[in-house]
């Protein structure tokens, strides 16, 4: 908690709060696209795409397993021949025919079955979609796999895709998108805002103070507020709630400073005040105005 302005009738909060980072991208000269948050990240991965009908290689991986059926690591890959043929590829995963052809995600998935000294040829599939037909293709291998890629065994038939995917703080997907090209991609830190905004706050000179605290009170209980914010307080015989000014979720709070007004000044005792113009004028009892005070400085006796 921080108190100023004790001795002024007002003061003003000139703060700048902070603006949470975010990613944008775009495709060419297409309008930026954005989300605003804090710790986002993103991957781009270039892979073949394949064209129209005729024979493809697949590229796989199989997994290096020690002691019973630990994963320990991926062989170097290797490539089939062309023994595969079908429309171009909309989306493929591995099913296990003894699991009754439920799929596996379609990136780094492992079949655990047996010991390495106990393998069975029970294998598995890769189930493709193509052009709204699906086709099944035995792989007869029950250990570790993964599939990398497909190429197509003429090269007129292949072109490339990238796959753009973002990915919020905590690691969750949040957004993917496939096209022929990988975006510009702009990754902006967190970082205070370039304007300043201001508030100006009324109280009684003397009798109260203006406050910014990261607590907030009611009726005379503390309770939290967002760790992003700050509330503004008048602080006196009474407690005012005046405003809460506060960053974007995910970075700290505002930075601030109070600026106080200048002392106020009132008639001298004995004299009535006046408003004249834009100042306060002391009349004594024989009408002659024994000061004059400007009026953005006065405050009542």
């Amino acid at each position: 908690m921080a108190s100023y302005c004790q001795d002024s009738s007002c003061g003003t909060v000139n703060y700048r709060p902070y603006v949470g980072g975010k990613i944008r991208w775009r495709y060419g000269t297409e309008p930026w696209q954005e989300i605003i948050g804090t710790g986002l990240t993103y991957t781009t991965k270039v892979s073949n795409d394949l064209i129209g009908t005729g024979s493809f290689k697949i590229i796989t991986q199989l997994a290096v397993r020690g002691n019973g059926s630990s994963f320990v690591g991926w062989q170097s890959p290797t490539t089939s021949a062309c023994s595969f043929i079908y429309p171009s590829i909309d989306d493929y995963c591995l099913i296990l025919p003894v699991l009754s052809g439920n799929c596996m995600p379609n990136n780094e998935w492992g079949i655990w079955m047996l010991p390495p000294n106990q393998r069975r040829d029970w294998g598995c599939q890769i189930k493709i979609w193509a052009n709204g037909t699906t086709y099944l293709h035995s792989i007869g291998l029950s250990q570790g796999f993964k599939i990398i890629d497909f190429v197509p065994c003429d090269p007129a038939k292949q072109k490339t895709k990238c796959e753009f995917k973002i990915f919020a703080q905590n690691g969750t997907q949040i957004r993917t998108e496939t096209r022929a090209t990988c975006p510009e991609v702009q990754v902006l830190p967190a970082g205070l805002a370039t304007d300043t905004k201001s508030l100006k706050i009324q109280k009684s000179k003397d009798l109260e103070r203006i406050e910014v605290n990261n607590i907030g009170y009611a009726n005379g209980q503390n309770f939290n507020i967002p760790p992003e914010c700050l509330n503004i307080y008048t602080t006196g015989i009474t407690t005012d709630f005046k405003a809460q000014i506060c960053s974007d979720p995910g970075t700290p709070p505002p930075q601030y400073e109070v600026v106080c007004c200048a002392p106020c000044e009132s008639c001298p005792a004995g004299t009535c005040a006046i408003e004249c113009g834009n100042q306060i004028c002391c009349y004594g009892s024989d009408g002659i105005s024994v000061k004059s005070i400007n009026l953005a400085n006065y405050c009542p006796s």
